[in-house]
């Protein structure tokens, strides 16, 4: 809740937002056995929402992704808003994963650098976007 909060400043109706919500939320609730990735699939989905989807469309592997382009590249880049190769490779599986499928393979440590990923992209993309409280929690409750 506290993440939608901060990342949705819809001031008009979004049809398509919605119902995305509203299906990703039914998934989760139906789901008993496949929910400790969700939120990392859930927070990859959202940005194609809220305009801040980064650009997954490469084939190439062993790449790095810039937080601040919003981007995976071949290169290490000059700033320190990248993540490396191997954790990249894992955020690229996560956007093009569905919230229909989530059996995805990350252990609890994986999950934790990756949460920290997706926050600190929204937080390099959306104003106001900081200091959640509630980290700890997501943290605890889906690892």
């Amino acid at each position: 809740a506290e993440v939608l909060y901060k990342a949705i400043k819809e001031e008009e109706s979004n049809e398509k937002l919605f119902e995305f919500l509203f299906n990703a939320f039914q998934l989760f609730d139906l789901d008993e056995k496949n929910y400790v990735n969700f939120h990392l699939i859930f927070l990859g989905q959202l940005t194609n929402y809220i305009g801040i989807q980064p650009n997954a469309n490469v084939s190439e592997t062993n790449l790095h992704f810039d937080l601040q382009e919003g981007s995976f590249i071949n290169y290490t880049p000059s700033h320190n808003a990248f993540i490396s190769p191997p954790t990249s490779k894992q955020l690229k599986l996560i956007l093009e994963t569905s919230l229909n499928n989530i059996n995805l393979s990350f252990n609890n440590s994986d999950r934790k650098v990756l949460l920290k990923v997706f926050l600190d992209y929204y937080h390099l993309h959306l104003s106001n976007f900081d200091n959640l409280k509630s980290l700890s929690v997501l943290e605890e409750v889906l690892n």
